[in-house]
C-alpha cells in the first residue's frame, strides 16, 4: 500500500526572478519528486521519484474550492494545507536556518491529529540537547505524541539534508534487512539491475537498485560491512536475515564487530550455522572466499595452492581465513545425508576436510603471518563450536582494532 506523506518546510528559492519551477529546483521536495514542476500545483497522483510514496503537499499554489489556484488567499492556503495534513498518514517536517512559522503551526496541529511525526532539523550552536531554534516546538510535538501514544522521530543534520532523509525513506519502505556474507553472490544479482539512486555520508555509500521491476537498497560501509534492504524476503545464499535484530538498527551499527575473516571448511562442517549464530551476536565474518575455494580442490598441487594463498594475503592484508575441520567421518556423512540436494563435493566431504587440514599445516610451515587459523570442531556441540570460533575471531579483531584506526 502506498504511504501518504506531507513534507512540511519553508520553500527554498534559487533566486527572486525567473520561472517559478526554475527557482524551486533546489528545494528538497523538488529533488525527492525528481522535478520542481510537480511542486508547483497540487496533483492527487504525485509520487516521489523511486519510492512508492504519495506526496500530499505542500504545493506552492493551493487550489481553492472554486477550482482556482492561489498563493495569496491566506485562509484558503491554510484550510487546504490543514485538510491535506489530515488526509496524510505521516507528517514529515524539515527545519533549516530559515525560520518557518507555518512549519511550527503545522507540526503542532499534525501532532494533535495523531499523525506519525518525523522532524529533521539543522544543527545550530546551542546549549540545549535539541540544537535548533525550533527546540520548543519539537519538544511540544514530542510531548503530544507521547500522550497520544503515536510515533515521533527526530533527526539532526549538518550541511546536507538529503542523505539522512533518503536513509529514513529507505528504512520506512524497505523493512527486510540482510547482512551479506558472500559478496560475489550479491554482485551476480546486481548485474541484472541498474542503479537508480545513490548517496553517501561519512560512514557508508548507499545504492538503490531496480532489478526485474523490483527495488532493493545496498548499503556499503567503510568497515566492509554490507547490508541489503528490501520489501520482501530474499532467499539467496549468503544473505543473513537480521530484520528483527536490534543490533542492526542504524543507531547501533557502530557497535558491530566486522572482522574481515572468511570461515572456510568442508561441506557439513557447520560454517553457515556458525556464521548465523555469530551474526546474531553482532559479530560479522564472511562465508567462504571464491578465491580460496578455487584453489581448494583435490587436483591442484599443494605448492600452487600455498603460493596462491600467499599472494592473496599480500594483496589483501586486511583479510584472514579460519579453517573449520571435523575429523569425524560419521558426523560429516550424517549431516550431508540430511541435505535435500547432495553434490559431488558433498560426497567427498571427508577427503576435503583432510585437504583443509593439510593445507593449514603446509601454509604454517612456510608462512608466519598468522593469516590462516584452524579450529578442530571434532566432538564439539554447535554451541561449543560457535564459542570457540567467536573467541578466536575476537582475539584477532581486538588486535586489529589496536593497530588500525578506521575512518568513521
Amino acid at each position: 500500500m502506498i504511504k501518504k506523506i506531507y513534507f512540511a518546510g519553508k520553500f527554498k528559492f534559487n533566486s527572486k526572478t525567473g520561472k517559478l519551477s526554475e527557482r524551486l529546483t533546489n528545494d528538497y521536495r523538488s529533488i525527492l519528486l525528481g522535478t520542481s514542476l510537480k511542486l508547483t500545483y497540487p496533483n492527487k497522483n504525485t509520487l516521489l521519484r523511486n519510492y512508492p510514496i504519495h506526496y500530499c503537499g505542500p504545493f506552492y499554489f493551493e487550489q481553492a474550492s472554486n477550482g482556482d489556484f492561489t498563493s495569496t488567499d491566506c485562509l484558503t492556503v491554510m484550510k487546504e494545507e490543514m485538510e491535506t495534513i489530515q488526509n496524510s498518514e505521516i507528517f514529515c517536517c524539515v527545519f533549516d536556518l530559515n525560520f518557518s512559522v507555518g512549519g511550527i503551526v503545522e507540526l503542532i496541529e499534525a501532532a494533535h491529529m495523531k499523525k506519525r511525526i518525523v522532524v529533521f532539523y539543522k544543527n545550530e550552536n546551542s546549549n540545549y540537547t535539541i540544537k535548533s531554534d525550533y527546540w520548543f516546538a519539537i519538544c511540544k510535538a514530542m510531548e503530544i505524541c507521547k500522550k497520544n501514544n503515536t510515533i515521533f522521530e527526530s533527526f539532526s543534520y549538518n550541511e546536507d539534508l538529503l542523505p539522512i532523509l533518503y536513509n529514513w525513506l529507505n528504512n520506512l519502505i524497505y523493512t527486510k534487512k540482510y547482512v551479506i556474507v558472500r559478496e560475489n553472490n550479491l554482485n551476480n544479482i546486481l548485474k541484472k539491475g541498474k542503479i537508480i539512486n545513490k548517496f553517501e555520508n561519512d560512514k557508508k555509500t548507499v545504492y538503490q537498485y531496480e532489478i526485474d521491476n523490483d527495488k532493493i537498497v545496498v548499503e556499503k560501509y567503510l568497515s566492509g560491512l554490507i547490508i541489503v534492504k528490501s520489501k520482501k524476503n530474499l532467499e539467496y545464499k549468503g544473505f543473513i536475515d537480521v530484520s528483527s535484530n536490534k543490533l542492526y538498527l542504524d543507531e547501533n551499527i557502530d557497535n558491530l564487530k566486522f572482522t574481515n575473516t572468511f570461515i572456510e571448511g568442508t561441506d557439513g562442517v557447520g560454517k553457515t550455522t556458525t556464521i548465523v549464530k555469530l551474526i546474531e551476536k553482532g559479530i560479522i565474518c564472511l562465508d567462504r572466499s571464491d578465491f580460496i575455494c578455487q584453489y581448494m580442490l583435490l587436483n591442484i598441487p599443494m605448492k600452487e595452492r600455498i603460493s596462491a594463498y600467499k599472494k592473496f594475503f599480500k594483496d589483501n592484508p586486511s583479510y584472514s581465513v579460519l579453517f573449520l575441520i571435523n575429523n569425524s567421518k560419521e558426523v560429516l556423512k550424517d549431516r550431508i545425508n540430511k541435505r535435500t540436494h547432495i553434490s559431488e563435493y558433498d560426497k567427498l566431504a571427508y577427503e576435503y576436510n583432510q585437504l583443509y587440514l593439510d593445507t593449514y599445516n603446509e601454509y604454517c610451515k612456510i608462512n608466519f603471518d598468522n593469516k590462516i587459523k584452524l579450529i578442530d570442531c571434532t566432538n564439539l556441540s554447535i554451541e561449543k563450536q560457535v564459542e570457540k570460533v567467536e573467541n578466536c575471531i575476537l582475539r584477532g579483531w581486538d588486535n586489529e582494532q589496536s593497530n588500525i584506526c578506521r575512518k568513521f
